[in-house]
This record gives structure tokens, sequence and C-alpha cells, in this order.
């Protein structure tokens, strides 16, 4: 459950309060029972001193997060362009293999009617959509308690036609350019496997052929320098 106030300044909107319980946290206890290399939740402490784990695992953050679900703004998906058909379809291809309704414990209940009487309105029931007020959000734990993460939706895909590789690390993005002065273009990927072995992955020769970085809000731009994009300041680092 998520329970959130929201307001308005300028051009900007924020969340000033947020409250997320789920029936069971059961994937990140345990992880931080495990610090060892193989753990499914890698300890890390940030640049400002902030202790936090980063998922290594099939499913990624969704495998150790705090289950809460919710929908994008409609105000972030025209500030970056994206296009609001496409998104909404994508809702709709995820809450189904993945999202429920929570089922609200009496504490649960208590704090959501404590901050309708505060004033944190309207009330806007149980809803993925990302809007101002009071609201239940929802949660990637079904009523039995279990967790169903982002690996769930392999279940879409023909398993004649894609290959998962387990404990790989990718380590670059390989681009190419056709002309001088063009617009650098990926074509394929560098990565080890469990053994350490190199392997070098490319796209077909396929306009429907794409590489999707999907590394989450640390591995992807972690990945980018590695590749050589990003601040310049950070690219010597990564021998750029």
């Amino acid at each position: 459950m998520a329970l959130k106030k929201s307001c308005r300044c300028s051009k900007w909107r924020f969340l000033t309060l947020v409250l997320v319980a789920e029936f069971s946290f059961h994937g990140l206890s345990y992880a931080e029972k495990d610090n060892s290399p193989d753990s499914f939740a890698q300890p890390f402490i940030s640049e400002d001193g902030v202790f936090h784990r980063r998922a290594r695992v099939l499913g990624g953050g969704t495998v150790i997060n705090g289950g809460f679900y919710t929908r994008a703004e409609t105000f972030f998906l025209k500030q970056t362009g994206l296009d609001e058909a496409l998104a909404n379809d994508s809702y709709n291809w995820v809450e189904k293999k993945l999202v429920y309704k929570p089922v609200l414990l009496q504490w649960q209940s208590a704090v959501r009617n404590g901050l309708l009487e505060a004033g944190v309105l309207p009330d806007n029931g149980f809803t993925y959509d990302h809007i101002i007020g009071t609201k239940t959000g929802g949660t990637i734990l079904d009523r039995t308690g279990n967790r169903h993460t982002a690996a769930d939706l392999l279940e879409y895909a023909n398993p004649r036609r894609i290959k998962v590789c387990l404990h790989a690390v990718v380590h670059k993005i390989i681009f190419t350019t056709t002309k001088v002065g063009s617009r650098p273009k990926a074509e394929g990927v560098i990565f080890y496997d469990a053994n350490g072995i190199k392997h070098m992955a490319y796209l077909k020769n396929d306009s429907r052929s794409e590489i999707i970085l999907l590394a989450g809000a640390i591995g992807s731009p972690q990945l980018l320098m590695l590749t050589g994009i990003g601040p310049a300041s950070r690219l010597p680092r990564t021998g750029y």
C-alpha cells in the first residue's frame, strides 16, 4: 500500500509524503544476511555515504524492493516526449503479470484515514495512477505474500526465440558510425559469462533488431560511462 501527498510548485511536482508497506520484505531481509560476492543483493555505499544494495539477479530491483507499484505521472510522459498511448499499453502488459490490489492491514487503514482527516485530498481510493491526493497503490506481492518480479514477464516470450544468459556481466556497448560526423549507433555488446569468457553479441541486419539498456538507475549510467558516454570529468576514470 502507498499513501501519498503530492503538491505542485511552479512547473515541478513532487511527493511530500510516501508510505509504502507490503505483506513481507522477505526478498531484501534475506539478502541482508548475505554479503558474499554471489549475493543477489550487492551492498555498496554511495559517494555521499548512503548504504544501499543493488540487485544482481534475474528480475532486477523487483526482487528486493519494497514491492510498491504505480504508473508514471502523465506530466512526466509529456515532459519527456514519451508516447502516452504506448506507455498505457505497456502498463497493462506489465500489470497483468505482476501487479495486485493490496489487502490493507488495520494500521495501514488507520494511517490512510488519518491522511484524509488531515486534508490530504482528494481521496482517490485504489488506483495505479500517479495523482495528487491520498491513494492506495498496487503491489507486486499477491494475496498469499508471494513476490512477483520482472522475470515473470519472460512468460510472454517465445522460448524458441529468446536466450537468457545467467551470471553474465555486460562490459560495454559497441557503437559504430557510418560516416564522419554521423551519430553513433549501438550495434552490439561485450559481455563475460559465468566462467569469465568474453563474448561479443551483435545485432542482426534487421530493422526490428535493437539494444535495450535496462540496467536500472545505477547500472545503466555506469554501463554508458564504461562505454565512453557521460560526464567528461568522470570518463577518465573508466579509461576514456
